[in-house]
């Protein structure tokens, strides 16, 4: 790719972005905040670009110091 692993990873949520806006499926216009796009669309096209997700659950303890 010729770039850093830091510079992909930040560049490629406002490739997706703006291929979103492109087709349409993002059609949302002015200033507004990402958490308020569906994130399906995004999620799905990560790992066609290269960068793999999964979801990890984990069961945490938290000890009140009692």
């Amino acid at each position: 790719m010729g770039a850093t692993g830091t510079a992909y990873q930040t560049g490629i949520p406002h490739v997706i972005a703006a291929e979103l806006i492109a087709q349409g499926i993002i059609t949302q216009r002015g200033v507004f905040s990402p958490e308020e796009l569906d994130p399906v669309p995004f999620m799905e096209r990560f790992p066609q670009e290269g960068l793999p997700w999964t979801i990890r659950e984990e069961n945490l303890i938290l000890n009140s110091g009692r």
